[in-house]
């Protein structure tokens, strides 16, 4: 047999291949036969269950329910959510002790599309005391915007500060580490907005403004409820190339206008 072995590894490949599988395919014969048997087993062990419509539409419909209750759940999920985001706007109003107004939560509903709009409709209007002028903030004391044009029940439409159809503001800069109650503390100045939207003024060189101090309203054509407001921080100061005396300084608000969902509106009128 070890003769046969090797007298067959020295024969060419060429003679091989076609012998070897002659003898795989008398070898595999008698095994042909069981080979089919077990896939016809194969097949009837694995015969397709028949659909039951009944079952079909039992489940179709408890997937229906299902979805129905999963939406419900996040609905009230995000109520709960909007809920809890008015009485933390509320409370953040009380805590900056403005006794003189009393405050109504709103939900910004819409924004006019572009950024140069500086506008939202929130869903507070003349049912609830809110009135045209009255100041909108987040936040506490954070000035927003105020209500304009004529609300309606349950609708006003709030200028954003920077909206260019704004008169001047007429405000004060509160420079950091300075005693408020001194004289000359704070710095008057008179904001307009500019090209950008971006809210800027004019002050002396020496008065002691510098960047990051507070900039607060201080301006009698608004509400008294809007005196004293949050307007922003001093972003940059620059020389007037006319005065050099002068800076021109840009005020840089303090939230981010297309993330403001929930805020309130200061009323001095009765729903």
């Amino acid at each position: 047999m070890t003769l046969l072995l090797v007298g067959l590894s020295l024969m060419p490949p060429s003679w091989l291949v076609p012998w070897s599988a002659d003898v795989a395919a008398i070898a595999w014969f008698p095994l042909r036969p069981l080979e089919k048997a077990l896939a016809t087993v194969r097949l009837l062990l694995r015969r397709p269950v028949e659909a039951d419509p009944a079952l079909d539409e039992r489940s179709a419909r408890l997937t229906e329910e299902r979805d129905r209750f999963r939406g419900l759940w996040y609905a009230e999920q995000l109520h709960s959510r909007e809920l809890r985001e008015r009485l933390e706007a509320i409370e953040g109003v009380q805590r900056s002790a403005r006794s003189i107004a009393r405050p109504v939560a709103a939900r910004v509903l819409s924004r006019p599309p572009g950024p140069e709009s500086r506008m939202f409709v929130i869903d507070a209007g003349s049912d609830l005391g809110v009135a045209s002028g009255d100041p909108v903030v987040v936040r506490g004391d954070l000035l927003v915007g105020r209500v304009t044009g004529s609300p309606s029940a349950g609708r006003s439409s709030v200028a954003q500060l920077g909206n260019k159809a704004m008169s001047r503001i007429d405000a004060l800069v509160v420079p950091a580490g300075r005693d408020e109650s001194s004289a000359g503390a704070l710095v008057p100045i008179q904001l307009a907005p500019n090209s950008d939207g971006v809210l800027s003024g004019e002050v002396t060189a020496g008065s002691g403004v510098s960047q990051g101090d507070e900039v607060r309203l201080a301006d009698p054509s608004w509400t008294p409820a809007s005196q004293g407001l949050r307007i922003g921080r001093i972003r940059s100061l620059k020389p007037l190339e006319r005065n050099p005396l002068r800076l021109t300084a840009e005020v840089e608000f303090e939230f981010e206008p297309s993330r403001v969902g929930i805020v309130v509106v200061l009323c001095e009128g009765t729903p």
